[in-house]
């Protein structure tokens, strides 16, 4: 097959970053651009030069495992899930192709991945805030409005026709609250304006819709059949959904009603109308599924994609047309201005408590040394929802339970409500003034002059002396006290509300 220009450009630049000393590199095409042609020629070259060499591609999706044994057929490659090899280390790969490279970054998954280089696939390599992701280099070949450009993509027309309001939706995980989405898309009113709209400006287009749940889902799939519209829903908990799917790609159904299920890996040249009916902050998500109408239809040349935006999604993300920043950095999570003085402000404690059995919250405390004003951060996050590996049920925790506590960490672990299997959720790691606290706390119990030394050195710095007077008041001690009197005195002096200078009186 012969490369595109664009395409030969980004396996020059591919060559070139690793020619560099780059070990880790991103290739950003979006939907459409050929990823697996251009994966393929730089897998031929490498193995010409290195025919012994140890290469992997790794994809999400199972689905495409076939798919791509056919476009690397002849070569010694290795293709698989990263959920399969990414479980546990893996041996030595002399490259590693991992496609749409942006999940689970830096996850375990990838974390496991043995290799010497890495090159990266992704239309969008951000996390959901629009930071770029931590590659040696990002090298930005070709955007969606690049491809429409050159006339490999199909024009994009963009019709906003929504009747709601996201400004007061909470966010959760990232990305905006899933029970207040439905909440607001859910209204009798708005579910009738998207089917409207779509009599409008779509009634005859082989249509996606995009649906925040499966609830939702159904009750637009029963407002699109009222309208007497041929049209089918796809989720989770369908038991047909491959075949609802094939009846939409076979033309038997107009209009297809998803959450979540035709963002990535779907493609069927004649959809020519998506509606967005879900809210989202995630420029990933985004995206994602703009690229499921832009792909060229052989069979008609002057095909024209339709996106109707019936959920602010384009203003709470990114325009089709509009170009994402790859150079925008990720700040340091644990920088934060005070809210008084606007000085930097440090953590000082983090702890988790549950809200429910979907939801559990982060709660950050930042103390600032200039003013001493203490500043709280409550992140909501949400718990991932799976099968319980003991029993097949879905599983449903009633929250999470303290498991261990080590030297440098807290492990929670979830209880399955169904058979009380237990599973680790989280290990939060203590930041250096947490670990000092605990160090601190530990000290009062017990009778070693080491324990005495660390806490006169932390009341010292609290009260703001100089350090040498922590050695002075501790020979002191040593002078005249046990380690156990001294803690002791230690006590007494606190909880007076003195200051630990007062010890050179007792």
């Amino acid at each position: 097959m012969e490369l595109r220009k664009y395409q030969k450009e980004a396996i020059y630049l591919a060559r070139k970053s690793f020619a560099k000393g780059n070990k880790r590199i991103c290739l950003t095409l979006c939907t459409g651009a050929g990823k697996s042609i251009i994966a393929r020629k730089i897998v031929e070259s490498f193995k010409e030069k290195n025919p012994n060499g140890k290469v992997i591609y790794l994809t999400f999706r199972t689905v495409l495992i076939n798919q791509m044994i056919e476009t690397f057929e002849g070569l010694d490659i290795e293709i698989g899930t990263l959920q399969k090899y990414g479980k546990e280390e893996t041996k030595q790969y002399d490259l590693v192709i991992i496609d749409e490279v942006h999940y689970a970054f830096k996850s375990k998954l990838q974390n496991n991945i043995n290799t010497k280089f890495l090159l990266g696939l992704s239309a969008t390599p951000i996390d959901s805030y629009g930071n770029a992701l931590e590659f040696d280099d990002i090298v930005d070949v070709v955007q969606l409005c690049d491809l429409i450009e050159m006339g490999y993509a199909s024009p994009v027309k963009v019709l906003s026709n929504s009747n709601i309001d996201t400004s007061n939706l909470k966010t959760t995980a990232g990305d905006f609250n899933q029970k207040q989405s439905y909440d607001l898309m859910s209204k009798s009113k708005v579910q009738k304006n998207i089917v409207d709209t779509y009599l409008k400006y779509a009634k005859g287009l082989k249509t996606i819709v995009y649906g925040v749940n499966i609830k939702h889902c159904e009750h637009l799939k029963e407002e699109f059949l009222k309208a007497g519209i041929n049209c089918d829903s796809v989720h989770s908990k369908k038991s047909d959904t491959l075949q609802s799917i094939e009846k939409f790609r076979n033309n038997e159904i107009e209009v297809l009603i998803n959450a979540d299920i035709l963002v990535t890996g779907f493609d069927a040249p004649d959809v020519y109308c998506l509606i967005l009916a879900a809210p989202t902050k995630s420029v990933i998500k985004a995206v994602q599924i703009y690229g499921r109408a832009t792909r060229l239809n052989p069979n008609d040349p002057n095909k024209e994609a339709l996106i109707i935006d019936c959920a602010e999604v384009i203003k709470n993300t990114i325009h089709p047309l509009e170009k994402m920043d790859f150079k925008k950095k990720k700040e340091d999570k644990n920088i934060k201005k005070c809210s008084e003085c606007e000085e930097v402000t440090k953590l000082i404690n983090r702890k988790i408590e549950p809200i429910n059995n979907f939801e559990y919250s982060v709660i950050s405390s930042y103390k600032c040394n200039s003013c001493n004003n203490y500043d709280e951060v409550i992140n909501i996050k949400l718990i991932n929802q799976s099968t319980c590996e003991e029993c097949g049920e879905p599983f449903i925790s009633n929250g999470m339970l303290m498991n261990t506590q080590e030297d440098k960490s807290i492990i929670f672990d979830l209880e399955c409500n169904s058979c009380g299997y237990k599973r680790k959720f989280r290990e939060i790691l203590y930041t250096n003034e947490e670990l000092k606290h605990i160090e601190y706390n530990e000290a009062f119990k017990s009778n070693k002059w080491e324990d005495v030394e660390t806490i006169i050195k932390a009341e010292v710095k609290k009260a703001g002396y100089h350090w040498k007077y922590a050695p002075r008041l501790l020979t002191h001690l040593q002078m005249n006290f046990t380690p156990v009197e001294s803690i002791e005195k230690i006590r007494m002096v606190l909880a007076k509300g003195q200051k630990i200078s007062r010890l050179m009186y007792v």
